[in-house]
């Protein structure tokens, strides 16, 4: 009984051993350049209300996605994602700022797109509640 024991765990760390040198050889787990990415853009953004008037901006910088188009996108009461203002960011640093106004429980987002290694990046603005 326990020599078979023996037997099968010997068995089992052997087969363990094998498959490992031939599953995953030292060169095979390096990606390729396709595969690797940078991530999100790195974006620094603020959004606000302009002095209780019922408009709001948003305004910052994605340094990565310069003189690109900067899409503001708005989602009514529940809705689905719609395309409402675009902007470019500015060449040099990649400045942008869009200033908008909306109905009540709308919700805003940024979207950058993939380029130059980076991921598509959707960033939230907010969301407008009325009181």
């Amino acid at each position: 009984m326990r020599f078979t024991r023996i037997i099968s765990v010997l068995a089992a760390v052997l087969t363990a051993a094998l498959l490992g040198f031939t599953v995953a050889p030292s060169g095979a787990t390096a990606a390729t350049a396709a595969e690797r990415t940078l991530g999100p853009h790195p974006v620094t953004y603020n959004a606000h209300e302009i002095r209780n008037s019922g408009r709001f901006v948003v305004s910052g910088s994605a340094p990565t996605y310069q003189g690109l188009k900067i899409k503001l996108q708005q989602k009514k009461r529940g809705g689905s994602w719609h395309n409402f203002k675009r902007d470019r960011a500015r060449v040099g640093d990649g400045f942008f700022k869009m200033k908008f106004d909306g109905p009540c429980n709308s919700k805003y987002r940024l979207v950058l797109k993939a380029i130059n290694g980076y991921d598509k990046t959707v960033l939230p603005v907010g969301k407008i509640t009325c009181y």
